[in-house]
C-alpha cells in the first residue's frame, strides 16, 4: 500500500516534507509574521514529547539489537537513545522549568543532540563487517550499558552543574555553530539518501519512515539558526517530534499487523550497503551461479533475471523479506545442478531424445546434491528441487500439486519460464513479452498457480526491478 501511494504521489510526497520549510523560510523573510513567543511551559512540553518519542523508539531498538546481535540495528538504537537523553536536558533546563533564568546548558543541549544523532544514523548505513563486526555483536550489551552512563552523567551535569558548559558556548557562535550545523546537516541528508534506495528495493514503511524522520531532522537543524523565541525558531522543535511521530506511527502500524520489533528490524536491514543482498555463503553463490551460466553460453543473464523477476514477483504478492532472501537466492542456484549435466545434452541445438529429456530432467535432483554440501540452504534447496513442479501434479522430480509445491517454487516456475520463452535459444528465436504472457495465461491452473501468474501481471507495471543492479554485483556475472 505504501509502495503504490509513493508510486502515486511520489513528487507530492516530497513536497509535504519540503513545505513545512518552504513555510519557515517564508516566515523567516516576513519580520511581521516571525513574532516572539517567549512561553517557556509549552517548549518544555513539546521537548519532553519529542523526547519520549524518540526515547520509545531508542528502546524498541535496543530491544531488537539484542535479539539480533546485528551492528546496523545496534547503532540505530544509540541514535535515539542519545537523541532522547541530550534533548530531555534541553527540554529540563528551560528557564524557570528546573534551572532558573539563561544557562548555556540549553542551547548546546539541542544542537547536541542532533549532532550525536546523525553521527549514530550515519553509522547504522554501514554494514560492518569482519573483526570489528564481531566485536560489536560481542559487546554491544556492555557498549550500550555504557553510553547510556556517560549520556545520564551528561543530564546530571546538565541540571546540577550548568557552569561546566560555559566553555562550549563557542560552538553557539559562528562560524562554529554553522560548521556543526552543516556537518549535522550532511549527516542527516546521508542517512534519508540510504534508506530512501533501502525502500526503493526493498518497499518496507520503515524504510520510508526513517527516510521522512531524518529528513525532518536535517530540516531541524536549518530552523536552528533562528533566533531563540521567535515563531520560526519553534520550528526546529515541531521537526524533531514531527520525524519521531511518523517512525512511531509506522513501527505501530506494523505492530498491529501481526509484526513483533525483530521481524520488522531484521526486515529494515536484510538489504544492505546501497543495497546488497545480505546473503550467507556470497561467495559460493556467486561461484556457483557464475558456473552454471558459463557452461550453458545461451543463458547467460537468465539466473539473474530470474532471481530479479521472482523478488518482484514475491513484492507483489507482500512476502516478507526473510522469503524475499530466499527466493533471491534460490533465483541465482536454480539451475546450478545443470552443472551436472552433460554438456551433449545440455548444449544440443537439436529435439532432444526421450532419454536426454530425462537426462535434462535430473537438474533439479543434482542441484539439491550440490548444494546440501554448502550448508544453511535448506529453505532455498526446498525451492530450487521443486521449480518444475506443475499445479496438476504432472510436473518433475516428485509429481507435487498444488499447495504441496512451495510458493517460493512456484513463483520461481513463473519466472523461470518467462525468461526462457523471452530468451533466444540454438533451436528457436525469443518471443516477444506479450507472447510470452499468453503462452503462460494459457497454463493457468495446470502449470503456474493463477495466484502467481496475477502477481506476476501487477510486478511488470511496476516499473524498474528492484534489487537488479544488486543481484548482478551478488551474482558476478557481467
Amino acid at each position: 500500500m505504501v509502495a503504490r501511494a509513493i508510486a502515486l504521489f511520489g513528487f507530492f510526497w516530497w513536497l509535504l516534507l519540503a513545505l513545512p520549510l518552504l513555510i519557515f523560510f517564508f516566515i523567516r523573510l516576513n519580520a511581521n509574521l516571525d513574532v516572539e513567543l517567549r512561553v517557556p511551559m509549552p517548549h518544555f512540553y513539546i521537548v519532553t514529547a519529542a523526547s519520549l518519542t524518540a526515547l520509545f523508539l531508542g528502546i524498541l531498538t535496543v530491544v531488537a539489537s539484542a535479539g539480533l546481535r546485528d551492528p546496523q540495528v545496534f547503532f540505530l538504537s544509540l541514535a535515539f537513545i542519545s537523541i532522547a537523553a541530550v534533548f530531555s536536558v534541553h527540554g529540563l533546563t528551560t528557564p524557570g522549568v528546573l534551572v532558573p533564568g539563561s544557562n548555556p546548558v540549553i542551547g548546546f543541549s539541542a544542537r547536541f543532540s542532533v549532532l550525536l544523532g546523525g553521527v549514530f544514523f550515519i553509522l547504522s548505513t554501514i554494514p560492518w563487517r569482519g573483526k570489528l563486526r564481531a566485536y560489536l555483536q560481542r559487546w554491544q550489551g556492555e557498549l550500550t550499558l555504557g553510553w547510556s552512563a556517560l549520556l545520564l552523567g551528561y543530564g546530571l551535569a546538565g541540571l546540577l552543574a550548568p557552569h561546566l558548559f560555559e566553555p562550549l558556548g563557542f560552538v553557539m557562535s559562528a562560524p562554529w555553530s554553522f560548521g556543526v550545523g552543516a556537518l549535522t546537516i550532511v549527516l542527516y541528508v546521508s542517512t534519508a539518501w540510504y534508506y530512501w534506495l533501502t525502500f526503493v528495493l526493498a518497499r518496507l514503511p520503515l524504510q520510508l519512515a526513517l527516510t521522512a524522520a531524518t529528513l525532518l531532522l536535517a530540516e531541524s537543524q536549518v530552523a536552528m539558526f533562528a533566533p531563540t523565541w521567535r515563531l520560526s525558531w519553534w520550528f526546529y522543535h515541531g521537526f524533531m517530534l514531527a520525524g519521531f511521530l511518523i517512525a512511531v506511527l509506522v513501527l505501530l502500524s506494523e505492530f498491529f499487523r501481526g509484526r513483533g520489533v525483530i521481524s520488522i528490524m531484521r526486515g529494515l536491514f536484510v538489504l544492505e550497503g546501497i543495497v546488497e543482498l545480505e546473503l550467507e555463503h556470497q561467495e559460493t553463490i556467486a561461484a556457483l551461479a557464475a558456473a552454471t551460466e558459463a557452461k550453458d553460453p545461451y543463458t547467460h543473464g537468465h539466473t539473474i533475471r530470474v532471481a530479479q523477476q521472482a523478488v518482484r514477483i514475491g513484492r507483489a504478492m507482500d512476502l516478507p523479506p526473510e522469503r524475499l532472501r530466499v527466493l533471491a537466492r534460490a533465483g541465482l542456484l536454480h539451475d546450478v545442478g545443470k552443472l551436472g549435466i552433460r554438456d551433449a545434452v545440455l548444449l544440443k541445438p537439436d529435439k532432444l531424445t526421450p532419454e536426454e529429456f530425462r537426462h535434462i530432467q535430473e537438474h533439479p535432483k543434482l542441484g539439491h546434491d550440490i548444494l546440501r554440501r554448502v550448508g544453511s540452504l535448506e529453505a532455498e534447496i526446498s525451492v530450487i528441487v521443486a521449480h518444475h513442479e506443475r499445479m496438476d501434479g504432472t510436473g518433475y522430480p516428485s509429481g507435487l500439486q498444488a499447495e504441496a509445491i512451495p510458493l517460493e517454487a512456484r513463483i520461481l516456475a513463473v519466472a523461470d519460464v518467462f525468461d526462457a520463452l523471452t530468451s533466444k535459444r540454438p533451436y528457436r528465436d525469443p518471443m516477444s513479452e506479450e507472447e510470452a504472457l499468453d503462452v503462460i495465461q494459457s497454463e493457468r491452473g495446470t502449470h503456474f498457480d493463477p495466484a502467481c501468474i496475477d502477481a506476476f501481471v501487477q510486478s511488470k507495471t511496476t516499473g524498474r526491478t528492484p534489487g537488479e543492479s544488486v543481484l548482478r554485483r551478488c551474482s558476478k556475472i557481467d
